[in-house]
């Protein structure tokens, strides 16, 4: 069997599930940021020996060609500040949507959905309203991932969850039926949370998604994370101007993937707007959300960092 509560169920995540456990990694990493924005106690919970496994062999090509390139363990000293932190990043965007979700439930919200929510935890850390036993708080995701976090969370004596759960893909079921079976309202208004997800789909069926989530619930705002190109592409990355960037996001993509490309979905804010007549409040950078989030604190690794800000990685909307 699988150790520390992980069952075979567990063991058949693959592909865009598992990259639940790579976003929990990298917002663990908040931790070690100057001025830290979100507490990380929860994801340190969701440490999983499946996905480590998987992590582990997705290093095994990197160290493969740096073996032969010459700069294996030993060869070259690696500066502190040569990469950029993961708290710059996931951890912005993370502590950006914080942010916004707290706006909408002071400004009367009382209905939150996380579309894809892995093992986010806001429903647990995320300061709740006064009168919270009217706020309706629906997570929907793959049955094992739910299970792992409020087994994990229920262990470590978080409990009863306080969320309702819909299991499964919710590109294979009608989940604007089953949000409303769950109580969600389609005459009030909804916060759905659509956080990364944009990117693992195809842009016709992100587009298609958006189109029914509107069209069920016409009171909500929708707050979510997309990839541009040259990262995002159907058949794989374009050039970054960096041949080691693409080497290596080429190689571990693939390999957390099986072998299948996942960043397939670059999406694109005009053609949503025509397509769907979208309203668009905010339309935000990687950069510029650092700097909403974090002052500042981030100028110095903006700076550091451009290069990679400017290959179209990561914005929010």
């Amino acid at each position: 069997g699988v150790k520390n509560g992980e069952g075979p169920a567990m063991a058949e995540v693959t592909a865009v599930g598992r990259t639940a456990f790579l976003a929990s990694r990298a917002r663990r990493s908040e931790a070690w940021a100057p001025r830290p924005l979100y507490p990380t106690e929860f994801d340190d919970l969701f440490r999983s020996a499946v996905f480590e496994a998987c992590l582990a062999r997705t290093r095994l090509p990197l160290l493969a060609r740096a073996l032969k390139d010459g700069r294996g363990p030993g060869t070259r000293p690696t500066a502190p500040d040569e990469e950029m932190p993961q708290w710059l990043g996931i951890g912005s965007s993370t502590a950006f949507f914080d942010l916004r979700l707290g706006q909408a439930l002071a400004a009367g919200t009382r209905q939150v959905v996380i579309l894809g929510s892995g093992l986010d935890c806001r429903a647990v850390r995320v300061p709740r309203p006064p009168n919270a036993e009217r706020l309706v708080f629906v997570e929907v995701d793959e049955g094992p991932l739910l299970d792992f976090k409020v087994g994990k969370l229920a262990a470590a004596g978080y409990q009863p969850y306080p969320a309702r759960l819909l299991k499964g893909n919710y590109l294979k079921f009608d989940v604007c039926r089953e949000l409303e079976g769950a109580g969600v309202d389609p005459a009030l208004p909804v916060f759905i949370l659509w956080e990364a997800n944009s990117m693992y789909l195809p842009p016709s069926q992100a587009l298609d998604v958006v189109r029914r989530l509107f069209a069920a619930f016409p009171h909500s705002t929708l707050a979510f994370d997309y990839f541009t190109p040259p990262v995002a592409g159907p058949h794989g990355p374009g050039p970054t101007g960096d041949a080691e960037t693409d080497r290596e996001l080429e190689i571990v993509v693939r390999a957390v993937g099986d072998g299948e490309w996942l960043l397939i979905g670059p999406w694109d804010t005009k053609v949503a707007q025509r397509e769907l007549g979208l309203e668009v409040l905010e339309d935000l950078s990687l950069p510029e959300v650092i700097r909403l989030v974090r002052g500042d604190v981030a100028s110095p690794l903006l700076a550091r960092h451009r290069r990679e800000f400017e290959v179209g990685i990561h914005a929010c909307q």
